[in-house]
């Protein structure tokens, strides 16, 4: 592993206590704290103009205005359509992150803490869009107008020439990020040796990790990727490989970058490494165990927290699906694990292309009743987060 990195990092904060304000850890501590372990602050200006596909003038705040109300007269008498739910989305997109924060921050208990995680699009997803850097300065702006709500997660590509030196400057004082994310199917394998370098210093610091393990719908541009990772070979030893790939699907980026699957060279490698898997497969995934199919991304996670101490998921943007629940509650009271590793998150503000934010949490937090959510909201990410 590259000992150069480790020997710069070493200046930085040690341990989860000390990377945080003390009035945050203050309130980690307390018995009326909820956590939010998956949320989004990013913003029209961050997202490249290909996210979506095709071209679509994101970066118009205009263009965005003009959107927004169109979708708004496709229904302006129940805004419980689809169209309305994209207005309500294009609401969010086209706001400054502090004011998204600030929104977000502003319907919640004062005793929440949130983990907004940022994702770098640069490298993965073609078009024009605000440098990563200025979501990195936004993100600290937010931080540093609520210290005691914060825990934000720097977003890591390999692929970007920056990648180790954006995660240096992440946990200095002066950034006060307090751990990873990373989103595979923007165009590497999460074994990538840059990744495995910094994973290497999160598993001895304490640093938490989060990937994407849901929907497939965001994913790189190019269609022909040659990927660069480390695996195990049939003597047992962690040598590097090389594999191209053409892809012909969103659901093909899937299959090759967010299985769960490719994760097992990491955690071979660092078996007590903090990781969190968001989504917890996606809704199609759970709605498959109804048919007794068992490959799939929820057991195959569920089969990770049985042997990794450290592994969990979050149910973020499941909220939404409300043939989610059922199948979960009877999962989850028949799984220890799942008691004990899952985590909750809302995906805010993607899940609003699904309906009103507020109703979409109370409707959730009824259906599994306060026992569960508090153990998803307050027990375990205590755990997840700071070993407590």
């Amino acid at each position: 592993m590259d000992k150069d990195l480790k020997q710069q990092f070493s200046k930085n904060p040690k341990t989860p206590i000390e990377r945080v304000d003390s009035k945050l850890y203050e309130l980690a501590n307390s018995q009326e704290v909820e956590f939010d372990t998956h949320c989004h602050f990013f913003n029209h200006e961050h997202i490249p103009e290909k996210y979506f596909r095709l071209r679509f003038p994101l970066h118009s705040k205009k263009f965005l205005d003009q959107t927004e109300r169109f979708f708004d007269m496709l229904n302006p008498f129940t805004g419980e359509d689809k169209m309305s739910y994209y207005a309500y989305f294009l609401n969010f997109i086209e706001r400054k992150s502090i004011e998204i924060a600030d929104y977000f921050i502003g319907i919640h208990s004062p005793d929440t803490i949130f983990c907004p995680l940022l994702v770098n699009m640069e490298y993965g997803i073609a078009g024009k869009a605000a440098p990563f850097s200025q979501q990195i300065d936004e993100m600290v702006e937010i931080r540093k107008k609520y210290p005691r709500q914060i825990l934000p997660f720097i977003g890591i590509d390999p692929n970007s020439p920056t990648a180790k030196a954006d995660f240096l400057r992440a946990f200095t004082p002066e950034q006060g990020f307090f751990g990873v994310k990373v989103y595979p199917a923007l165009g590497f394998l999460p074994s990538h040796p840059v990744l495995m370098d910094i994973f290497d210093i999160c598993e001895e610091r304490k640093i938490p990790v989060v990937t994407h393990s849901g929907g497939d719908s965001v994913h790189a541009t190019e269609k022909i990727i040659e990927n660069t990772f480390l695996d195990y070979n049939s003597k047992g030893d962690l040598v590097r490989k090389i594999e191209t790939v053409r892809f012909r699907s969103a659901a093909s980026y899937g299959k090759y970058y967010n299985s769960p699957a490719r994760w097992e060279a990491v955690l071979k490698t660092f078996p007590n490494l903090r990781l969190n898997f968001g989504h917890f497969g996606g809704g199609s995934n759970w709605k498959k165990l109804k048919n007794n199919n068992f490959d799939n991304k929820v057991l195959r996670i569920i089969d990770l927290m049985h042997r990794y101490p450290n592994v969990y998921s979050d149910v973020s943007f499941l909220m939404s699906d409300v043939e989610f629940f059922d199948i979960f509650i009877k999962f989850y009271n028949k799984n220890k694990i799942l008691q004990e590793r899952t985590l909750f998150g809302s995906d805010f503000f993607m899940v609003v292309t699904e309906g009103k934010y507020k109703n979409m949490r109370t409707n959730f937090r009824m259906n599994v009743g306060d026992e569960i959510f508090k153990t998803l909201a307050q027990k375990n990410p205590k755990k997840f987060l700071f070993d407590l």
